[in-house]
């Protein structure tokens, strides 16, 4: 249940005036019998709002403008970056044409170390069945590639939001970029009460390197990992726990014990105009390490989003980057 949870305002009451003709310059004559209290006329009942109707992303036709919230990283001077996490198109748009599908990913900012637009078709798409997965060659050499996933929330498919990820070389930095994209939740239409989401799947990146980035480089999977969220309409605010954890990727085979790298924290206010949400992630002490970014697809937020990301470094002097994008749905 996707919400964008803003406070809807309220409707103002048109009141009905009070008509009559003046016969003969005199007061008009009153409605009821026997010249007592004129009866007022009744407010009018003002029209319930229209309960907005949603297509889910299979059934979309035509060309579509998405607006994504992301996460990513960088990699600069050999080392691994976070970028900040960003909510609803603010860093970047997602074009397509439903029919092929084909695909332009476009960055919203101006700034040329920053800028860049890649766009697919299907002569780039990998030809293994079930798959969407694009490559095609880039900028100095470097393979940009695209894919797109559907969650599954506990086995089930997510009917209102898609996971991308997109992989290019910005000026002379590698950029990898976690997405979400849809069918957003009309920001008027929020659940009767608060509603606590849980992460049902997170993509994404977590890595430790030692000395302060310079050395070895471990990466984890965040299967373990917890994230709860509670949205509340009334507020128009979310709050955020991140119980964050990783099992240890060598090779292919994947540690079966758990890594716990602490517990984040965060709220933010949803946009009364797009019905997503930007703030910072802390850690204990109400420490900054990052940011978080979200929003809601679907009717009345039945579909969840959040992006985040963190930087830090431990008393051994490893450092830890973490960039992902987690879909949630409503606890049961």
């Amino acid at each position: 249940m996707t919400t964008r949870f803003l406070a809807s305002a309220a409707l103002a009451l048109a009141l009905a005036a009070c008509g009559g003709g003046d016969s003969g310059g005199g007061s008009p004559p009153p409605t009821g019998g026997g010249g007592g209290t004129p009866t007022p006329s009744p407010s009018p009942t003002p029209s319930p709002t229209p309960t907005p109707t949603y297509q889910t992303f299979a059934q979309l036709t035509g060309v579509q403008n998405f607006n994504a919230i992301c996460s990513g990283t960088r990699t600069r001077s050999a080392q691994l970056l976070p970028q900040i996490s960003s909510s609803f198109g603010q860093a970047i748009t997602i074009q397509s044409d439903r029919a092929a599908p084909n695909y332009v990913i476009r960055t919203v900012s101006q700034s040329p170390d920053e800028r860049f637009e890649l766009s697919f078709d299907q002569t780039n798409r990998d030809t293994t069945p079930n798959t969407e997965r694009y490559s095609k060659a880039g900028l100095n050499g470097f393979t940009d590639r695209f894919s797109v996933n559907t969650p599954l929330g506990n086995g089930t498919p997510y009917d209102y939001v898609r996971y991308g990820q997109v992989s290019t070389l910005v000026s002379t930095d590698p950029r990898t970029f976690f997405c979400a994209f849809g069918v957003p939740t009309v920001v008027t239409d929020v659940p009767a009460a608060s509603v606590t989401y849980r992460n049902t799947v997170i993509f994404g990146s977590l890595t430790l390197t030692e000395n302060n980035g310079n050395g070895a480089r471990s990466t984890y999977v965040m299967t373990p990992s917890v994230l709860t969220l509670v949205a509340n309409p009334a507020t128009g605010r979310v709050t955020i726990n991140l119980d964050l954890k990783g099992r240890l990727v060598t090779g292919s085979t994947v540690s079966t014990e758990d890594t716990s790298f602490g517990v984040f924290t965060g709220s933010a206010d949803v946009s009364a105009s797009n019905g997503g949400y930007n703030d910072l992630l802390l850690a204990t002490g109400n420490v900054a390490r990052g940011s978080i970014a979200g929003g809601f697809f679907g009717p009345r937020g039945r579909e969840g989003v959040l992006a985040f990301n963190l930087g830090d470094t431990d008393n051994s002097n490893r450092q830890l980057v973490v960039a992902a994008t987690a879909f949630l749905l409503p606890q049961s």
